[in-house]
């Protein structure tokens, strides 16, 4: 029997087998504890503490797994670091938005944008959307060559400040922190997510889903949290 547990099989291919120790699934289960810094004007302490504990709570229903935890509001050497940047993108888009990184993406990141800057710029024509981007991969390359914890950068705009948006953006990004991927095809992170466990269907519902209007957890979302516990703590990694 095939059951659709999207969210479950969106979780980062690399960022799961290449590199665990950055994920908060994984630092949870070996140190029992998850340590955060907020240098965000846009959410406190509490809004943190609340979102990292609604995806511990989706976990809770994983078996053999001790997911006793301990949040502490600590700058030095954080498990993750909250910040605010002014993303370019939201000039597109215009409503509230994020990003998670980590300093293993530097490895796989900074070339590709590099190469992208490239070609962009040897353009015979070059269109104002090209310009748009060439500021787009700017910034990423500045936010990832400035990471040295595993971050949620929020984006630092008018319409961002509204709270029930700015928590819908923290919980998805903080999904990624804990290793699952973007629920849309055209995401740019599904390029990184797990093949052997697509579904052909999307859930829409998913808080890691680009059309959710929700800001809670859908059903597929505390089944793939749970996954991804389960499959850490079985110690299922390739190093």
């Amino acid at each position: 029997i095939l059951i659709p547990f999207q969210a479950m099989a969106w979780k980062h291919l690399d960022y799961i087998k290449k590199a665990p120790e950055l994920s908060l699934a994984y630092k949870l289960i070996h140190n029992h504890e998850i340590s955060f810094c907020n240098n965000s004007s846009l959410v406190d302490e509490q809004d943190i503490t609340d979102t990292i504990s609604s995806w511990l709570k989706a976990g809770l229903n994983t078996k053999d797994v001790d997911l006793t935890n301990y949040i502490i509001v600590d700058c030095v050497a954080p498990d993750i670091l909250i910040d605010d940047s002014s993303l370019i993108s939201e000039i597109v888009y215009g409503c509230a938005g994020g990003l998670y990184t980590n300093p293993y993406y530097k490895k796989t990141e900074i070339p590709i944008l590099n190469k992208e800057l490239e070609e962009i710029n040897h353009k015979s024509d070059v269109t104002p959307l090209d310009k748009l981007r060439v500021k787009q991969r700017e910034l990423y390359l500045e936010i990832l060559n400035s990471v040295k914890y595993p971050s949620v950068f929020l984006n630092n705009t008018d319409e961002a400040i509204k709270k029930y948006k700015m928590s819908k953006v923290l919980l998805h990004e903080i999904g990624h922190a804990f290793g699952l991927c973007d629920e849309d095809n055209s995401a740019p992170a599904s390029k990184d997510c797990d093949p052997a466990n697509q579904s052909p269907t999307r859930d829409k519902s998913s808080i890691m889903s680009y059309q959710n209007q929700s800001e809670v957890l859908s059903q597929y979302d505390k089944e793939g949290i749970s996954k991804i516990f389960e499959r850490l703590n079985k110690n299922q990694i390739v190093r």
